[in-house]
């Protein structure tokens, strides 16, 4: 984010599930409004993560032939 005066919301949810219940939530649909109130334009990306892992995968990775560290 670029602007002067922005600010960023960060949020995260464990399922698909989790995340759409959130967006019916009253805290959602004040933000929303409040954005709308704001007159500006708004930029919203959702980004989906299929699965995560810990470091040690990024040792396994990096080294496929161990699998200990």
């Amino acid at each position: 984010m670029n602007r002067e005066n922005g600010f960023l919301i960060t949020e995260e949810w464990g399922t698909r599930e989790a995340l759409e219940e959130h967006m019916r939530s009253d805290w959602f649909c004040v933000m929303m409004g409040a954005l709308q109130l704001l007159g500006e334009s708004t930029e919203i990306r959702m980004h989906s993560v299929y699965d995560s892992a810990g470091g040690e995968s990024v040792r396994v990775a990096g080294n496929p032939g161990r699998m200990n560290a």
